[in-house]
């Protein structure tokens, strides 16, 4: 029996797929994870700047291919473009949720990168919005463009807060090392 030129058998066969490659993607995942982690430490970068550049892009390579096989295998960008807002709303909507609920104290959560990722998030949605309006129907190199130069800009808003970070650790370990010298010739002069 079939339902819509689909056999029961070719169901199976799409949720045996779903299920292997959720089982490669949770995998590499792990692989994915510990390589991060090691570049982070390597190379003294930020959580928060992890978490929203090297981690998102891995959490997000499904849905780029989702959006590009949309595109080359069947036409369809709108696919693409609803797996990604989708994906986005539940990123920001049940990924806090579920943390919330799981966390066995109260998490501590930086305002300053609450506000910055939301403040760029809402304005990456306006954009988005705006190109709907205007473009309607058609989207070219150059919307790309747009889209990736926006990306770009949130990238060296991040590389800016982490220069800005370091700084403040830089002054933070100076000042204390002042303080460590004044102590030290304090108890020189009391001998």
């Amino acid at each position: 029996m079939a339902l819509g030129g689909i056999g029961w058998g070719g169901y199976f066969l799409w949720i045996a797929l779903i299920l292997l490659a959720t089982i490669i993607i949770w995998r590499a995942g792990d692989f994915f994870s510990s390589a991060a982690t090691y570049i982070q430490e390597k190379h003294d970068i930020p959580q928060s700047i992890k978490a929203a550049v090297i981690d998102a892009i891995a959490s997000s390579f499904p849905e780029f291919c989702v959006a590009v096989i949309a595109v080359l295998m069947i036409g369809r960008a709108e696919v693409g473009i609803s797996s990604i807002v989708g994906s986005a709303l539940y990123n920001v909507l049940v990924i806090p949720a579920a943390s919330g609920l799981v966390a066995a104290s109260p998490m501590v959560i930086s305002r300053e990168v609450v506000w910055r990722d939301n403040i760029f998030y809402f304005g990456v949605v306006l954009l988005l919005g705006a190109i709907l309006w205007i473009f309607p129907n058609e989207w070219g190199a150059g919307v790309a463009l747009l889209f990736l130069l926006a990306y770009l800009g949130y990238v060296f808003l991040l590389h800016r807060d982490f220069k800005k970070s370091r700084n403040q650790e830089s002054d933070e370990i100076k000042a204390e090392k002042v303080e460590e010298d004044e102590e030290d010739e304090e108890e020189e002069v009391e001998e």
